[in-house]
């Protein structure tokens, strides 16, 4: 008898063990967990203020409040005022962060032209179309009125910098203002309406490139 309970509790434990780290497509039912996906919640960086209402970034997994600064990510507006400075500084202090729709201040003359196009980190309440020179994105340009300018940070979500690694467009890729990139960029079509194109180890002659290949030339964009 001792045997037999023995065998059926190690049957048992490794159908358990099995099921714990089993991975693959789904043969029943399963209880999934969900947020609401217009809030997020963020451990707040130290030495930072956060007003609410503000234009809220990530910075290495850490909340910061919205600026024109490298390797920031814009998340949202702060729901909450958050002091994480000096006496009032905790390491579990975390700040609600809300996605969708926000009126933000216009730094450059952003009109109803600029509906669909992306807007740019100037401060935490204040956007811009040119980039700001870290190109850090606030999101996609809904409306403009006389309250300012209407952001969708939950349509664009956390993109960070406009400076990629690497870039690749399999349709048309229409260009009004910079592309930088560092790595390797791919092209089916390009169309640049008065852009700055910049790219690294462009070829000194035409050797080896095939057709379609994109290089620079003596300030000219040259497609082969």
């Amino acid at each position: 008898m001792k045997s037999r309970v023995m065998r059926l509790l190690t049957a048992l434990t490794l159908g358990i063990v099995a099921t714990c780290v089993h991975a693959a497509d789904l043969v029943r039912d399963r209880d999934t967990s969900e947020r609401v996906g217009q809030y997020t919640t963020l451990t707040v960086a130290s030495n930072v203020v956060i007003y609410a209402g503000s234009m809220v970034a990530a910075s290495n997994g850490y909340a910061v409040a919205a600026e024109n600064a490298a390797g920031l990510s814009v998340i949202g507006r702060g729901e909450d005022g958050v002091d994480n400075r000096g006496v009032n500084y905790l390491a579990t202090k975390r700040i609600k962060i809300k996605r969708g729709v926000f009126n933000w201040a216009n730094a450059d003359g952003i009109t109803a032209a600029d509906i669909g196009k992306l807007a740019y980190v100037t401060d935490n309440q204040t956007v811009n179309k040119g980039g700001g020179g870290q190109n850090i994105i606030a999101g996609s340009i809904v409306d403009v009125d006389a309250l300012g300018v209407w952001v969708d940070t939950g349509k664009i979500g956390p993109i960070g910098a406009a400076t990629p690694t690497s870039l690749a467009v399999s349709g048309n890729a229409t260009v009004t203002g910079t592309i930088g990139v560092t790595g390797t960029a791919t092209f089916t079509n390009i169309v640049v309406n008065g852009a700055t194109v910049t790219m690294p180890n462009l070829p000194a002659s035409t050797n080896g490139l095939t057709a379609g290949m994109l290089y620079l030339s003596s300030g000219a964009i040259k497609v082969f």
